[in-house]
């Protein structure tokens, strides 16, 4: 596009390897908690909130069941990521590189 656009600019973020990564080395990637330690992730399967198998078949509602840890979880509900691993991965397609984000961040495409 940019061939055919030339003062077109752009930034493909690839979302599916980046939390690939996260799933292959959960302890990596993490948050700080309330105490100011770095805890990485445990959790990679089972949501946080939810019931029935690995707490996904239904999403979170008043009656599901919650995790006693929220730190250590990399998603809340069948759909939705922690904080911290929508941090993660925010932080990486702001000031990331490749092979998640190509041909430029976000930074530097608004310095474009």
């Amino acid at each position: 596009m940019k061939s055919e656009l030339g003062d077109m600019n752009y930034s493909f973020f690839n979302s599916t390897f980046a939390m690939q990564e996260i799933f292959k080395h959960p302890s990596d990637y993490g948050m700080i908690d309330r105490r100011s330690f770095f805890v990485g992730f445990t959790e990679v399967e089972a949501a946080c909130c939810g019931l029935r198998d690995l707490n996904a078949k239904v999403a979170c509602i008043p009656i599901s069941l919650y995790c006693s840890d929220r730190t250590n979880h990399v998603f809340w509900d069948f759909y939705h990521p922690m904080e911290a691993t929508a941090g993660i991965l925010a932080a990486d397609l702001v000031d990331g590189s490749g092979p998640h984000v190509y041909h430029v961040n976000v930074r530097q495409l608004s310095g474009l």
